[in-house]
């Protein structure tokens, strides 16, 4: 009697194992996971701020006061306030998407 027992209480755990195998394994499909990469797109086409200072002090030297984001029609536009290498402050405006310094 304790063999039916053992087998029947068996039975049960391996077919319980086998229900909750199967939705945990529907829970987590690698299929429904979105790689980092192609979350956001729209992010992933624009510069970072760091971006854009290191830009801006590659090609006028100096460095950074203050920065601000602007987000202009949809664009992304950084406002770099700027102390170039003579002293002078100028502001720089810098196209997030385009790299465009103005």
């Amino acid at each position: 009697m304790w063999a039916k027992t053992l087998l029947l209480a068996a039975a049960m755990a391996v077919s319980s194992m086998a229900v909750l195998g199967a939705s945990s394994a529907q829970g987590v499909q690698p299929g429904w996971m979105i790689p980092a990469q192609d979350r956001g797109q729209r992010a992933a086409n624009i510069m970072s701020m760091r971006e854009a200072a290191d830009l801006v002090r590659s090609r006028y030297g100096g460095r950074l006061l203050n920065a601000s984001r602007e987000d202009n029609g949809g664009r992304v536009i950084y406002v770099l306030v700027w102390e170039l290498p003579s002293g002078d402050r100028r502001d720089f405006r810098v196209d997030a998407s385009t790299g465009q310094i103005f």
